[in-house]
């Protein structure tokens, strides 16, 4: 399997009572498939996967499917055991997606962050997997995460195909893409990290501000694909403001906000994350004036 291009880790739609609101999953996507983008991350982190339920997570995974076309799907897999993940990838593959995309176990702590046990996890997914398995490595500070050791180790293993690193730091996707194998891909994840990533070798990125302004995340990758590296710094910078203002500070509550300026479905986060207030709507909408949509 072979990435390249930008993917919108998408964002879950709810109605006002919480439940899966199907006609705007047919919406959003509507309107990011008239864009250029390559694909969808389904139910991660982004996408509030760990408040689904699997009932839902399914439910999501074949509404996507339907709506999708020809784009790449990618299915985000948040659960801390290798049987879970295995039978819930199992259901990805059978509705028709590519590849999964798992995050490192977030319980029980202190043993989670043991990196031998991780790397026996992934392994372990990786083994019984019918599919390629990405990593995806979260936000530092946000939820455990893998060292770049500890990829570089699963990098080796032939069913792990590459890892979305949601680091902004540049460094880290450079040590990655010089130490690992030819095969391994490496996504930027972090909307920060776009042209510094891609400008590094990374085959591609799922940023969060994909979700609100693709064209945006589409024209930087553009510029840097064609080495016009002054305006992809420069659209770097705009994305830097937005990104600050909303995810960065708010989580998926700004990204569903700053979705709605844009023309797509954000709606509310589930519980227990709460809706931007009026300053942050404020400090979003400012942010993201002169970012298309």
């Amino acid at each position: 399997m072979k990435l390249h291009g930008i993917f919108v880790p998408m964002a879950t739609p709810f109605d006002h009572r919480g439940e899966l609101y199907v006609p705007k999953i047919h919406y959003n996507i509507s309107r990011w498939n008239r864009t250029q983008i390559a694909g969808y991350v389904v139910g991660s982190a982004r996408g509030e996967g760990r408040t689904l339920s699997l009932e839902e997570r399914h439910k999501l995974w074949e509404e996507v499917a339907q709506a999708a076309g020809d784009r790449l799907l990618l299915a985000g897999v948040s659960l801390d055991g290798v049987r879970e993940v295995g039978k819930t990838l199992d259901c990805a593959r059978a509705l028709g997606y590519q590849a999964g995309v798992v995050e490192p176990p977030q319980y029980p702590r202190p043993w989670v962050e043991d990196p031998p046990t991780q790397a026996l996890f992934f392994r372990a997914v990786a083994d019984q997997a019918k599919m390629p398995v990405l990593i995806l490595n979260p936000r530092p500070g946000v939820a455990v995460r893998l060292s770049a050791e500890t990829i570089l180790l699963l990098a080796r293993h032939p069913g792990i195909a590459g890892v979305i690193e949601e680091s902004d730091d540049a460094a880290a996707v450079k040590h990655l893409l010089g130490n690992a194998a030819e095969d391994f891909q490496v996504l930027a994840g972090e909307d920060t990290l776009l042209y510094a990533g891609l400008s590094a070798g990374a085959v591609g990125a799922a940023p969060a501000l994909a979700n609100a302004a693709p064209f945006f995340c589409l024209s930087i990758e553009e510029a840097v694909r064609t080495r016009e590296l002054s305006s992809a710094a420069e659209l770097q910078e705009r994305a830097n403001c937005a990104a600050n203002a909303a995810t960065t500070r708010y989580g998926v509550a700004g990204l569903k906000y700053a979705m709605q300026l844009r023309g797509y479905y954000g709606g509310n986060p589930r519980l227990p994350m709460l809706p931007v207030g009026e300053e942050a709507k404020s400090q979003i909408t400012e942010a993201f004036q002169g970012i298309n949509s």
